[in-house]
């Protein structure tokens, strides 16, 4: 017979250790600038928690109690590569939503893959593949559609929704009480949405058998909600990016720094903690100390694990792609997350949350780390390549064109295919609109000789 006590002891261990692994995860899914957040809130809400006075540049530290970062002052400029990229907010309410370590990677796929509006364009398929190439992971539609649907009902409501229809339908449940006036705002929505569309007020009232006045009132209950939950979540593309690390070369080597911007030194408070051992504590401080002291511990924790795991992961990068770092016009390698994982001995999530919103400085201009891996698309006869190589081909491709006739879409396609490019068209757009090259009839030149 399992005696109760070991029994919950047990549980709570258990509880302890999800909650710091989580914990770890957000950490190391967290931008720099979030990260400095985090940690003033942290500062803010833990007493258990302080700064070192030291503002001496030290090496990388790993003491348990502190946090060390080695310094180095870039020069900030302007990313160069791909548009805006989504803000933590939403990864962090995903984290706090009791997902298995599968249904986490689903939605960051998800997350991670939205459009500027916020809307979820990509098929389910694609993102099995997604999944399948980056994690080696098989579900289900069924599993990728409960994941979506949780996330859109995280902050700002109706993220991740696949268009219009779906994103208004979702707040109108989220946020009006009234459940008739509910039902017909999202009957109108679904079955008279072009009628909506144009204000045909009268034409409604008829279809729904309502009166003006109730059109009127849900018109003006759905210009309160946000039909691109995305936009104030999207970072701007010109906006200045603070690099986490910098590459620089000297005498044909590289050499790689984690720069510190506004991010202290993390240590215990020791007041806090001679307290929590004196005798004279009453209990009920001792289990408030010993509480924030584990909170505190599990944070440094966290915060020293996503140092050491970046930069175990960027002195990769760079082992992978010296070629890229030392050359002037030197091309980014198939690399590819999985395989990273396996050589590092770590998880492919891991890898896939630690280059997200990271940024590296170099000699080139700054750069996201994820640029350098790249979804594995089929050659014939040949190995997997990388997007980065799929889309310099294009580059190529579309360079070549007769600028009088531009080639479409299809016409790139056909021609990525004849040269062994296992790609959709659908993907060829994708890609096209990334390296910011607009549609063929943009790019037509009209010959005035």
């Amino acid at each position: 017979m399992i005696n109760k006590l070991t029994l919950n002891n047990t549980i709570g261990l258990k509880q302890r250790a999800t909650q710091k692994l989580v914990l770890v995860q957000t950490v190391l899914a967290t931008s720099s600038q979030e990260l400095e957040e985090k940690i003033e809130h942290e500062l803010e809400e833990n007493p258990m928690l302080e700064v070192e006075d030291s503002t001496s540049d030290e090496s990388l530290s790993t003491e348990e109690n502190t946090v060390s970062m080695q310094t180095s002052n870039p020069d900030f400029s302007f990313a160069e590569n791909g548009g805006g990229r989504l803000r933590d907010e939403p990864i962090d309410q995903l984290h706090n939503s009791n997902l298995t370590e599968e249904e986490l990677l689903v939605g960051e796929e998800i997350l991670g893959n939205l459009d500027v509006n916020g809307y979820f364009k990509l098929s389910n398929e694609e993102l099995q593949k997604i999944l399948r190439d980056k994690f080696e992971m098989e579900v289900s539609s069924d599993e990728i559609e409960n994941v979506r649907k949780i996330i859109l009902k995280l902050e700002p409501t109706g993220l991740a929704s696949r268009n219009l229809q779906e994103c208004l339908i979702v707040q109108i449940d989220e946020s009006v009480d009234d459940e008739k006036l509910k039902s017909i705002a999202v009957k109108m929505i679904n079955e008279y949405f072009e009628d909506f569309r144009l204000h045909r007020y009268e034409k409604l009232a008829d279809e729904l058998s309502t009166g003006i006045e109730t059109i009127d009132k849900i018109f003006k209950l759905l210009n309160r909600l946000n039909p691109t939950p995305g936009k104030n979540l999207i970072d701007n593309e010109n906006e200045i990016i603070y690099p986490d690390f910098v590459v620089t070369k000297a005498n044909g080597e590289l050499n790689v720094e984690l720069t510190r911007r506004n991010l202290p030194q993390l240590r215990l408070n020791g007041i806090y903690d001679t307290l929590l051992k004196e005798k004279s504590t009453d209990e009920k401080t001792k289990e408030f100390l010993t509480d924030k002291k584990s909170s505190a511990k599990n944070f440094i924790d966290a915060v020293n694990s996503r140092r050491n795991v970046l930069m175990k992961i960027m002195n990769a990068i760079i082992d992978k792609q010296k070629n890229f770092f030392l050359k002037d016009e030197g091309e980014i390698k198939p690399l590819y997350e999985k395989d990273l994982a396996d050589e590092l001995h770590l998880d492919p999530s891991t890898i896939s949350r630690a280059v997200k919103n990271k940024f590296v400085q170099t000699d080139k201009g700054i750069y996201e780390l994820r640029h350098f891996f790249g979804s594995p698309i089929n050659v014939s006869n040949s190995e997997d390549v990388s997007s980065s190589q799929v889309k310099s081909v294009m580059r190529e491709i579309i360079g070549n064109e007769n600028k009088q006739k531009p080639l479409t879409d299809d016409d790139i396609t056909e021609k990525l295919n004849e040269q062994g490019y296992e790609i959709s068209r659908r993907t060829v757009a994708k890609y096209r609109e990334s390296i910011n090259i607009p549609k063929a009839s943009l790019r037509r030149k009209i010959n005035l000789n």
